[in-house]
């Protein structure tokens, strides 16, 4: 499992993400305002599933990264 959290400056939002690598799938939320309103936040679920399409392998031959 992979938790990704991450902060948008632009649109000010705020985004975490679980990966389960064992059950292929995706959840999380992102927070933010409502439009311009800076007084009312609102948040929605997200996720999706997930497929391997890669494993990297270096010369060494111990594996180091999942590309999905």
């Amino acid at each position: 499992m992979y938790l990704f959290v991450w902060r948008e400056k632009i649109v000010p939002t705020l985004g975490v993400v679980v990966l389960d690598l064992n059950a292929m799938r995706t959840t999380g939320k992102i927070f933010g305002y409502e439009g311009n309103n800076f007084r009312k936040t609102v948040h929605f679920r997200i996720g999706a599933r997930a497929r391997l399409e890669n494993i990297t392998q270096p010369q060494d031959g111990r594996r180091k990264a999942l590309h999905l």
